[in-house]
């Protein structure tokens, strides 16, 4: 079953990745409050927004997160969801992943793959062409699979109109609640131990709140990308041009902001100044962290193209290097110096070329 978390993280980080060197509407990027894509979209789709509906025909993937989100209309390949609240009534022609509070699989739902499910609870009543595999707090199963069925669930329901043609094979600290009308033509095979589901929903909580920090990533650094490509380059360039300078003045800003915003809590007076200083530096962090970003995505096309890249494939090569970042940093040990490296370098580089260009002014 820990393959089912594994495999979350993987398709989640292949998800914010769309081909950089293809045409320029490879991917449909929508970053809103509310986000509404009814048209058809030509490539893949990534979007972000507190409601979140995709009902169209979509000719790549579809990537979305936020607080409420729908799926429906026809996807060419694959879906791949973080939400709070996710509904899916879609025909999708590859791989299903999600994560999220409330996930519910209509039975109009047709995957012509996998399905990799996480959340709170589960109700899965659609049609799955390949294996199904969900870790949550509570599971409901009505629909057809043709593969395999792997559950991991203090609650389990299988419901009277549920056909699997493969096996079924789930881990509960009660019995599974299978209605006598159910067809499991591979028969039942039971794994106890609460804890071991336990463990497995919280690993899935886990993974989707790093893909929704990655995908708050893919956003922000999509809107920096257009609204300031100049400025977005030229930090890049300063890390390798002055790598010293970028290091003392991004550690500086990093060790001294959390003390000076503390000293200013000490009168009445300083707490708007201290509070403003907290909000600008978790914002600096996050904008240092994509300048390495960024930093790594020019360095790829530069080797790629050896050319000065347009917007799209900077945004192609940007998903790249954030994947590749967050596969590092999941690495014990390593993973920890990487980040505090991104960060650091990012955040001087950004601070010393606004400092050249207040200079130049």
């Amino acid at each position: 079953m820990e393959r089912i978390v594994r495999r979350l993280c993987l398709l989640a980080g292949l998800a914010v990745a769309p081909a950089p060197y293809g045409p320029a509407h490879a991917a449909t990027y929508r970053a809103a409050p509310q986000v509404d894509i009814t048209d058809e979209v030509p490539g893949d789709v990534i979007a972000a927004g507190a409601r979140v509906r995709i009902d169209g025909a979509v000719r790549g993937s579809a990537f979305a997160a936020g607080a409420h989100v729908e799926v429906h209309g026809r996807i060419r390949d694959a879906v791949r969801v973080a939400a709070g609240d996710l509904a899916i009534a879609a025909q999708i022609g590859g791989d299903l992943t999600a994560v999220g509070g409330n996930i519910r699989i209509a039975p109009e739902t047709h995957v012509a793959g996998a399905a990799w499910l996480a959340g709170g609870h589960v109700e899965v009543a659609g049609w799955t062409a390949a294996n199904l595999y969900v870790a949550a707090a509570s599971i409901a199963v009505s629909g057809e699979i043709l593969g395999d069925v792997e559950l991991a669930a203090p609650s389990i329901i299988i419901g009277p109109d549920t056909v699997i043609r493969g096996r079924l094979v789930y881990r509960s600290g009660t019995p599974a609640r299978i209605d006598p009308a159910a067809r499991i033509e591979g028969g039942v095979i039971r794994q106890p131990g609460i804890a071991i589901a336990a463990r497995h929903f919280v690993e899935g909580a886990v993974a989707a709140l790093r893909i929704a920090w990655l995908a708050g990533l893919a956003v922000v650094g999509t809107m920096l990308a257009v609204l300031f490509p100049a400025f977005t380059a030229d930090a890049a360039r300063t890390i390798a041009r002055a790598p010293m300078r970028s290091f003392l003045v991004g550690f500086a800003v990093l060790a001294a902001t959390p003390v000076a915003a503390a000293l200013a809590l000490v009168s009445v007076l300083g707490i708007p100044l201290a509070l403003g200083l907290l909000v600008g530096y978790g914002l600096s962090l996050v904008f240092g962290y994509l300048t390495s970003a960024f930093f790594l995505g020019d360095a790829m096309l530069r080797v790629v193209r050896r050319q000065t890249a347009a917007t799209p494939w900077r945004l192609g090569a940007l998903m790249l290097a954030l994947v590749g970042l967050a596969f590092l940093q999941s690495l014990p040990w390593f993973g920890g110096l990487v980040l505090f490296a991104a960060i650091v370098f990012g955040l001087g580089a950004a601070y010393v070329q606004l400092w050249e260009r207040y200079t130049r002014a």
